[in-house]
């Protein structure tokens, strides 16, 4: 029988796939701290991820978050910075360089980041956008990657534009929408804090 957490993971991106079309192989933009998180618990990500979601995934990061890492001094950035530096690079145009977090709070608000999954390690970039309908959000707690289920807004936005769908696409975005049935066996929940 497939774990609580692993049937929310595959509701939610069945969710994203229907309703905004993200699809495999999927795109992780994470920020520097995600990647710091992630080197700092010694994970090997792709292998994590592949195995989460079944599916190819490949990193990316913006051109504005390599140079926030390059800024940073120190032995604890110099493993994210190296890692970061064989990442393909969205050019994001922002000159001079934002902020990792205003950079691709930036892209998605502006729409020029869609069908991309969100890996922000930064609890404040989260909340933010969560506001912004269409964004999976990703990120790292305590060793353990949590995909965040559908926002209220990813899940009204998907709800009042089902009109425009046919009636099976309706039924499936209002069933991936519902939040996966809890089991009194399960113990593996996790809860919403992390370590930023």
């Amino acid at each position: 029988k497939m774990p609580r957490k692993a049937r929310a993971d595959k509701k939610c991106l069945q969710f994203f796939r229907v309703a905004y079309g993200i699809r495999p192989p999927y795109t992780i933009l994470a920020d520097g701290d995600f990647l710091k998180a992630c080197i700092d618990a010694k994970l090997i990500v792709n292998d994590v991820l592949k195995n989460m979601f079944h599916e190819k995934c490949t990193f990316t990061i913006t051109k504005c978050t390599y140079t926030d890492l390059a800024k940073k001094k120190g032995q604890e950035f110099y493993e994210a910075r190296s890692v970061a530096k064989n990442l393909p690079q969205i050019t994001c145009e922002h000159k001079p360089c934002l902020s990792s977090h205003s950079c691709i709070a930036s892209l998605f608000e502006s729409g020029k980041a869609r069908r991309y999954i969100l890996a922000p390690q930064n609890k404040e970039l989260r909340e933010n956008m969560r506001k912004i309908h269409g964004i999976p959000i990703l990120f790292l707690h305590h060793r353990t990657f949590v995909l965040e289920p559908p926002s209220p807004s990813s899940v009204v936005f998907a709800t009042k534009n089902v009109v425009q769908h046919t009636v099976p696409v309706r039924k499936q975005i209002e069933e991936a929408s519902k939040p996966p049935s809890s089991d009194n066996d399960d113990d593996d929940s996790d809860d919403d804090d992390d370590d930023d």
